[in-house]
């Protein structure tokens, strides 16, 4: 099995952000992965979407996280 996924991040992800694109419908983020296939993948995964981790009102998504468990994946 070659290849892996991108999966960037939704311009829609916090309801505290300006630029909300679409109606609201109960669903904060709705990515679209990209499936790597072998050979070069190009994709735009918008990290700046990740500036605001606050989905709702006092809810951080990355504050708290055992960051010791996902040190190999997180290591500059």
């Amino acid at each position: 099995m070659a290849g892996g996924v991108l999966v960037p991040l939704s311009h829609n992800f916090t309801l505290w952000g300006d630029g909300w694109e679409r109606p609201f419908d109960g669903a904060i983020s709705r990515p679209e992965p990209v499936l790597a296939e072998a050979g070069l993948t190009s994709v735009v995964l918008r990290p700046e979407c990740a500036v605001n981790r606050f989905v709702s009102k006092g809810t951080d998504l990355v504050d708290g996280r055992p960051w010791g468990l996902a040190e190999s994946i997180v290591r500059v």
